[in-house]
């Protein structure tokens, strides 16, 4: 009679343990309306078992950075995937081109005169990039030249070897490419000045000017460029004196509009470095202000000059910070 009582005490323990043990379940439609659908993943299909109606535009006058690596995309898709995608070009200088034929599916690269490369790289710097689509068409471009070509690297890396198969391939198993939210890629890099500027106007709107008959100064402008890109994310344009004129300049030697004499002020090993705000710029037919911000050296200055921009004036910091340079400002190591 004891024992039978204390079965059923044990058979009541465990109906009790079983049913809290249910209470505590928890739901499965908890944290969601009941019956909801998860979102569908949009995907594109841009080749299908090798077969794309998807054509690559880059502009015309890319650089030769650029043209190559657009070369090895077309490589890569075809060792990966087994498509032959054709390359056409675009005129973002040209108005009325007859041989630039907008079509619907298009993988856009770098610069082009597509509204869909404008509005993806807008506000982008140097070392940002996207690969995103929109609408139909595939946008692979940074703010700058960097920035494109880390982002040809990715898409050929982190897409299409990732989703083909070369070996594959070689046995005429031809692969597809699928772009989707886990194909997107939306990036923005790191620079020491969040902000820069020449006595209150931004860097990005000035450009380079070397004399034209300097190489020595248009490797300078072109190194001294590659730096500011690179640490405050804007690519200035570099030209020529006597192809360009602007409002905004930073100049590198005896210009056309270099004040006249200083290079011949100079000793072999001294340089100069000025920044002026204009009344008038120096453009003739400009009525508005401008600025300059010359930059001139002796024959065995050049390295000396360059340094001083790098490491006295704009020098790379650990932390982002702001940048503004003051008129009248001058850096020299020239004798008294």
């Amino acid at each position: 009679m004891k024992l039978t009582r204390i079965l059923a005490l044990c058979l009541a323990l465990l109906m009790c343990l079983a049913a809290f043990a249910a209470c505590n379940q928890p739901d499965p439609d908890e944290g969601e309306e009941a019956g909801a659908e998860t979102p569908a993943i949009t995907e594109h299909l841009l080749i299908d078992e090798g077969i794309t109606e998807y054509v690559i535009v880059r502009d015309y006058k890319a650089s030769n950075a650029i043209l190559a690596a657009v070369n090895e995309v077309v490589e890569s898709i075809k060792a990966n995937i087994g498509a032959d995608v054709i390359i056409k070009e675009c005129f973002s200088d040209l108005e009325n081109e007859p041989l630039d034929v907008v079509t619907a599916k298009e993988i856009l690269i770098g610069n082009t005169n597509r509204p869909e490369s404008a509005e993806a790289v807008k506000g982008m710097r140097s070392k940002d990039y996207t690969i995103s689509m929109h609408g139909e068409k595939l946008v692979i471009a940074g703010g700058g030249e960097a920035g494109t070509l880390t982002a040809i690297t990715k898409f050929m890396n982190d897409i299409v070897a990732e989703q083909g198969d070369r070996f594959a391939v070689r046995s005429g198993e031809f692969q597809n490419l699928v772009m989707n939210e886990k194909t997107t890629f939306n990036y923005v890099g790191t620079y020491s000045y969040s902000q820069a500027s020449l006595g209150g106007i931004s860097i990005n709107s000035f450009n380079m000017i070397y004399p034209k008959n300097s190489d020595d100064c248009k490797n300078f402008a072109n190194e001294l460029s590659a730096y500011i890109s690179r640490e405050t994310g804007y690519d200035l344009n570099v030209y020529k004196d006597t192809r360009y004129t602007c409002c905004y300049e930073i100049l590198i030697g005896e210009t056309l509009r270099t004040e006249e004499g200083l290079m011949d002020s100079l000793a072999d090993d001294e340089y100069y470095i000025k920044y002026v705000k204009l009344d008038k710029c120096s453009y003739e037919d400009c009525d508005g202000a401008g600025a300059q911000l010359i930059i001139c050296y002796g024959e065995d200055a050049r390295a000396a000059a360059l340094e001083a921009f790098m490491k006295q004036i704009m020098p790379v910091t650990a932390e982002p910070t702001t940048f503004d340079m003051a008129v009248d400002f001058v850096l020299t190591n020239k004798a008294q």
